[in-house]
């Protein structure tokens, strides 16, 4: 009995030894196709990342330049805007009508809108005097708004230049020998200003303005006086004539 399974045991690994061998070769086939497979698909993964990068490459190329010419621009439209405000007439006028820091405070927005608090921090003043210095060049056309509500519903203003406003504003200044005079803002009818404060101040503010303060004067507390066009512009011009 033992020596029939010694030889039982013997004819199954030599079977098994017969199938291994039999099967190596498919199993080297099997293995060198998937092999093959996978190369295939690195090969065809390397040649789409190799086309996407030449497209991104070409689309860069393209863009860059213009980018570059949009920003050297940009550039050049802060580098005027900084040298009106730093004129002669121009700075003294601000100086005159809105404040010493009046020219720091538009340099500032010259390029980026802020928001009265930033702004603040920057000029290290009170926020209450950046407001009524933004509020004057708003009454100008000057200086403008955006407004933005946040998820709890708070309205935040971002205040920027309008360099258009600022350079017509600059040249008329310039041409004061022929008479001119500055107007108020015009796509407005309604104007307010603080009958106790205007003497001091020479505020007068349009409808947007006066809504951000309640439609109440800064300085004293009191309620806005209202003028229709005419009166301001009357008024204004009485008291801004070039």
């Amino acid at each position: 009995m033992q020596k029939k399974n010694r030889s039982s045991k013997g004819n199954k690994k030599s079977s098994l030894k017969r199938r291994s061998a039999s099967a190596s070769p498919k199993r080297r086939t099997n293995r060198a196709r998937h092999e093959a497979r996978k190369v295939d698909k690195t090969l065809k993964r390397t040649k789409v990342s190799a086309a996407a990068i030449r497209k991104t490459a070409s689309v860069t190329k393209k863009v860059a330049p213009e980018a570059e010419a949009a920003h050297e621009r940009e550039a050049d439209r802060i580098k005027e805007v900084d040298a009106i405000i730093s004129g002669g007439v121009f700075s003294e006028f601000v100086v005159k009508n809105v404040g010493k820091q009046g020219a720091e405070m538009m340099k500032a927005l010259n390029g980026a809108p802020h928001t009265d608090d930033r702004l603040a921090a920057r000029m290290n003043t009170k926020v209450n005097e950046v407001r009524r210095m933004l509020n004057v060049l708003n009454g100008y056309g000057i200086t403008k708004y955006d407004i933005n509500k946040d998820g709890k519903g708070w309205l935040t203003f971002r205040w920027y230049l309008d360099r258009d406003k600022l350079s017509a504003f600059n040249t008329a200044l310039l041409e004061k020998q022929n008479g001119q005079k500055v107007s108020l803002q015009e796509n407005c009818n309604d104007f307010f200003y603080c009958t106790s404060c205007y003497d001091n101040q020479k505020l007068i503010l349009p409808f947007d303005s006066a809504y951000e303060l309640n439609f109440k004067c800064e300085g004293c507390g009191k309620i806005f006086g209202v003028l229709n066009k005419e009166q301001a512009n009357a008024m204004f011009s009485s008291e801004k004539t070039i």
